[in-house]
């Protein structure tokens, strides 16, 4: 969904599951498979490291986000499933160092 319906949904949804974290919409949160809990997507990102070496390529970086834990999970989930997966986006969006 674009932005300005993630709000819409996530308010529709509020309507009929009391449950829901009240932060944010639901897209920024993920249910932990160990505890059964909403876990916020920040707390999947995980720390950015330099680079050991002198070489750093500006084109080889790539310092993890909300919406890229996101799509790594979710990349995942269909890899496990032996399932397609599609990246669609304008040029500069990470869809080539996401994959690598």
């Amino acid at each position: 969904l674009e932005t300005m319906c993630r709000d819409r949904f996530s308010t529709y949804l509020r309507n009929f599951l009391t449950d829901l974290p009240q932060e944010d919409t639901i897209f920024e949160y993920r249910v932990d498979l160990k505890t059964g809990q909403w876990m916020h997507w920040n707390q999947s990102i995980p720390p950015w490291k330099y680079p050991g070496d002198d070489k750093l390529e500006f084109s080889t970086l790539f310092i993890s986000t909300l919406d890229s834990s996101r799509l790594l999970y979710l990349m995942e989930c269909n890899a496990i499933q032996k399932r397609a997966v599609l990246l669609m986006g304008g040029s500069g969006t990470a869809k080539t160092v996401t994959t690598e």
